[in-house]
């Protein structure tokens, strides 16, 4: 059975999402359609590049993921197909490809043979969705690539004394989701202990949780969440609000010498 996946900041207010699946079983009836995410932030590429990089690879290999996230095409930011660990990828080389993979795809191709649209989704992505599931190779839809688009301001700055990492994004709970992944830490921290520091304040956590319930209602808490990466947040609290954090905003680890 074929499966697409979508993803896109369209929230359920709107025909989009069902434009779309109604589109795809269409042209092909048996085709399993997936909602991952349709509450990205309007152009919150960051964010949608985190979900979908913890949750494509569940999938069965040769799965269509379709990322319809800040999807208007723009003069060097083109419209792509992503091959990547036997999975197909589409949508705009806008840097969320750098974020969702830790090395180059195994192939990319710039999609030309396309009309401008201001449904990207739809008139672009839909249709090469459909005519990929269909057997058409991703060589037929426009020119290869060597590389996407790189971000690299997102990855931690590490000196001896601290890591400096940034909040990619805000989770429901309004926990705060960092860039500094449960590898990266332990390889630095060695026998140290540690404070966090953000906005001016200064936090002696002296563990990182295992558990969301091992803090007391309204302790602050650091964990490694199911994806690797550190977790700030206040026991049945909003993070966020609490302690005046917001998206992009640093986050300071800083190594206390015995």
């Amino acid at each position: 059975m074929s499966i697409i996946t979508l993803t896109t900041d369209w929230g359920d207010s709107n025909h989009y999402k069902g434009a779309i699946k109604g589109l795809i079983l269409k042209n092909l009836p048996t085709t399993q359609i997936v909602d991952i995410s349709h509450s990205i932030k309007p152009f919150d590429f960051i964010h949608a590049a985190c979900v979908i990089k913890n949750s494509y690879h569940y999938f069965p290999e040769n799965t269509v993921h379709m990322i319809a996230v800040d999807a208007d095409i723009e003069p060097h930011q083109p419209h792509c197909i992503i091959k990547h660990n036997n999975h197909f990828f589409i949508g705009k080389d806008n840097g969320i490809f750098s974020l969702m993979f830790d090395c180059t795809p195994q192939e990319i191709i710039h999609i030309t043979n396309h009309r401008i649209s201001t449904f990207p989704a739809k008139d672009v992505f839909c249709n090469v969705a459909i005519e990929l599931l269909s057997g058409k190779d991703m060589s037929e839809f426009g020119d290869a690539a060597t590389t996407v688009k790189q971000i690299t301001s997102f990855n931690p700055v590490i000196s001896e004394h601290q890591i400096v990492g940034t909040v990619l994004y805000i989770d429901q709970y309004h926990n705060l989701i960092t860039n500094i992944d449960k590898t990266l830490f332990y390889q630095h921290k060695k026998d140290r202990q540690f404070n966090i520091l953000f906005r001016d304040k200064q936090f002696d956590l002296k563990k990182i949780n295992t558990t969301y319930n091992e803090s007391r209602e309204a302790d602050i808490f650091a964990i490694f969440g199911e994806n690797g990466l550190l977790e700030i947040g206040v026991h049945k609290g909003k993070a966020d609000e609490l302690l005046g954090m917001y998206q992009h905003a640093s986050i300071i680890i800083q190594w206390k010498e015995e």
